[in-house]
């Protein structure tokens, strides 16, 4: 799969992820975990939107492109994105249908899965 770091549908789904994590109360992040999320957008056989997920030490950043080690990478087409993004469907709803695919470590997915719908809903009332 090929990568458009230049496209401007690859700017706007890293900005939108960006804009999200710097809403964070950092507060909310505990200091004991310490994973990595990447995130996979494709049209086609296009990759369109491609960063990651870092949360360490007590922080969380978003990082363009893809990430060394990902304990756990999402995949999903720009459509799925999209309706993830404005709250259309849940990530449960598009896993169960198909729509989003997940590898790497199940385990620690399900473990952060609070702590990720925590630190999502906390920004949700700010969108």
């Amino acid at each position: 799969m090929e990568s458009t770091t230049s496209d401007s549908s690859t700017d706007a789904f890293f900005a939108h992820a960006a804009a999200t994590i710097d809403r964070i109360d950092p507060a909310t992040v505990p200091n004991n975990v310490s994973f990595i999320l990447e995130q996979q957008i494709t049209d086609g056989d296009q990759l369109v939107g491609h960063y990651h997920l870092r949360i360490a030490d007590g922080t969380v950043a978003v990082v363009p492109g893809a990430a060394e080690s990902a304990d756990v990478t999402l995949r999903q087409d720009a459509t799925t994105a999209r309706s993830l993004q404005d709250g259309t469907i849940h990530a449960q709803g598009a896993f169960l249908t198909g729509r989003l695919s997940i590898d790497g470590d199940i385990n620690t997915l399900l473990e952060n899965g609070p702590l990720l719908s925590r630190l999502l809903d906390s920004t949700a009332s700010e969108s």
